[in-house]
């Protein structure tokens, strides 16, 4: 069985490393009333809670993953219990977007939160797409192939950019914050 765990176990990293990215450079929140932008300082308050929140649900995300892959009593168990994980990275960066959506961005942010958002949607894509491909998938040896033969864009690299547009935006409009790029 651990044999089985490993491969899948990295995959699992993967995607999460994405979402660890993602946390590290921020979120979102919705600003009261939605007219009048956020001041810079309040939008990266914002930026920050919600990707603490997004990191919290990633992290509970792979315990479980963990935990069910440990207790799956065979292939498609195990095959079932990625799918369980997917679906979840899924939901959980379609909350992170909604956040990043309800932001009233400060004008000299939103170039920055615009690319932000389109690369959290392109990881939620790529993450459906992935699933979508596993569809009547029972095996490992089956399950593995997949995988192997997906290439993910290099979205991790896309968003450290992003985060990096930000952190300077920030930096330029004296918010003490950092973001983690």
């Amino acid at each position: 069985m651990k044999a089985r765990i490993l491969p899948l176990a990295f995959i699992a990293a993967l995607l999460l490393a994405f979402g660890a990215i993602a946390a590290a450079c921020g979120g979102g929140g919705s600003s009261a009333g939605g007219g009048e932008p956020l001041t810079l300082e309040e939008y990266f308050q914002r930026f920050e809670e919600a990707g603490s929140e997004h990191e919290r649900r990633s992290n509970d995300l792979e315990s479980n993953n963990v935990r069910d892959l440990t207790a799956s009593s065979s292939e498609s168990d195990s095959v079932q219990a990625m799918r369980v994980f997917l679906l979840g990275t899924i939901d959980s960066y379609e909350r992170y977007e909604d956040e990043f959506r309800d932001l009233a961005v400060p004008d000299n942010a939103r170039d920055a939160h615009d690319e932000f958002l389109d690369g959290l949607a392109q990881v939620r894509k790529d993450t459906a797409n992935f699933l979508e491909q596993l569809d009547g998938v029972d095996t490992m040896a089956e399950f593995l192939a997949i995988s192997d033969a997906v290439e993910l864009p290099p979205v991790s690299e896309r968003l450290e950019g992003v985060c990096s547009s930000l952190q300077q935006v920030a930096n330029e409009g004296g918010v003490d914050v950092d973001l983690g790029c």
